[in-house]
């Protein structure tokens, strides 16, 4: 048997419960426009948009397709490893924000890879100092390199699936752990430490 909280202890896990509900919403509209529009865009893909550009300067050693496939993957990578860092630590909000932010990099990827035939979307390379029509795209060189620009639109929806997967995976946890919350904060102690 849980023993029960005190007063001091409940305000402990119904905050919590309160913030965790608020990055709830937050992460659900964000993901709502990351699975349904073609070229979303959300506050976080300034933070992704960064670390894509400036991730050059780890590895300007290699050729033009490895500093483009590069960038690429450091973009995903990075808040990968933030959600493993979160995860071995058990601080679950921080996990669930990481791995959210991992999927919305990968549905990034893989609407930019779609884009390796067309080039139809606004980029900006701060590498090259370049934007609009002049900019380099990534995915229409590393496809044209690896002669796969053809199978670019089948492999960036493949992808994008991928980050949805991730993403929906990232918010069922949230609400799980929410639940959970929800549950334990009436009962026992152990929730609140």
């Amino acid at each position: 048997m849980y023993e029960p909280l005190s007063s001091y202890e409940a305000n402990i896990a119904w905050g919590k419960i309160i913030g965790a509900l608020i990055m709830g919403v937050i992460l659900t509209i964000w993901g709502w426009q990351l699975l349904t529009q073609q070229q979303p865009f959300i506050p976080l893909d300034y933070v992704n948009t960064g670390i894509h550009e400036w991730s050059v300067v780890f590895y300007d050693f290699g050729g033009l397709v490895f500093i483009c496939f590069m960038q690429n993957l450091v973009q995903i990578v990075i808040p990968l490893l933030f959600a493993f860092y979160f995860f071995y630590t058990k601080q679950i909000l921080g996990f669930v924000f990481s791995l959210f932010w991992t999927g919305d990099n990968i549905i990034q990827v893989g609407i930019y890879m779609a884009d390796a035939i067309k080039m139809l979307l606004n980029i900006c390379s701060l590498t090259y100092l370049e934007c609009g029509d002049n900019s380099l795209h990534d995915w229409h060189i590393i496809f044209s390199a690896w002669g796969l620009l053809p199978q670019s639109q089948a492999i960036g929806d493949f992808t994008r699936f991928i980050g949805s997967a991730v993403l929906i995976f990232s918010l069922a946890y949230l609400y799980l752990y929410i639940f959970r919350l929800r549950d334990k904060s009436v009962v026992h102690k152990d929730f609140i430490s």
